[in-house]
């Protein structure tokens, strides 16, 4: 396993990254490649133009690959975030007997000030919840009524 925790950071997220999002990340890696080897073509031909276009194009795969890194890994953060506060949702509307949004919400809130800056996530999360559980509640009455 590799040292650097960017790079097992890294591993971490394409390994949790969907297929389409791993695939997108194969492309700047294939052009890159392309790119190098016309690269090496050029140096060899000693041709000025063809070089300096070619490192431009380089720089600019270089860049791509950075920026499709940044957006795996902050989809994974957004994805394992909206799962801890799901769950931590589910737990504390289920052990509350209060029904308003509103009111858990603020409930939440209070019990945990370091999510206050997601206050509407919380919110249509706990909307979320508060529908599916009616849905089931529904089901299992219809479910007992046959």
């Amino acid at each position: 396993m590799p040292r650097c925790i960017r790079i097992r950071t890294f591993i971490q997220d394409y390994n949790q990254s969907p297929r389409i999002k791993k695939l997108s990340f194969f492309l700047p890696f294939l052009i890159l490649a392309l790119e190098l080897i016309v690269l090496i073509d050029a140096l060899v031909i000693s041709n000025l133009i063809i070089v300096s276009i070619t490192i431009i194009l380089v720089a600019i795969s270089v860049l791509e690959i950075i920026f499709v890194t940044r957006e795996i890994h902050s989809k994974i953060l957004e994805s394992n975030f909206d799962k801890i506060i799901t769950i931590k949702l589910d737990d504390f509307v289920t052990n509350k007997r209060e029904k308003n949004v509103e009111i858990i919400t603020s409930d939440f809130l209070e019990q945990y000030p370091e999510y206050d800056k997601y206050r509407n996530k919380i919110y249509l999360t706990t909307c979320q919840i508060l529908e599916t559980q009616q849905k089931d509640s529904h089901n299992l009455i219809s479910y007992y009524k046959k």
